[in-house]
């Protein structure tokens, strides 16, 4: 990775959503009035630790039940 300095915008919100047995996520920034904007692809979003965690809680639920609705053994049922 080179030292080049890209934005880190932190979202005000994160929405997660499932749909069509996908797991959405929706980031809701505030930014400032004229604040420019990062051109395409020159943006990272910055997760607080309780986003992060709230994320990964999100994640977890959603493999687990596309996991249990397709019928495929759960990390814990396979044989060892």
């Amino acid at each position: 990775m080179s030292n080049k300095q890209v934005p880190i915008i932190i979202p005000a919100e994160l929405e997660y959503v499932l749909h069509n047995h996908l797991a959405c996520l929706r980031f809701h920034y505030h930014l400032k009035d004229q604040a420019p904007l990062p051109t395409a692809g020159e943006l990272f979003t910055g997760l607080t630790v309780e986003q992060a965690k709230d994320t990964i809680e999100f994640l977890q639920m959603y493999i687990e039940r596309e996991t249990l609705a397709q019928g495929l053994p759960q990390q814990d049922q396979f044989p060892h």
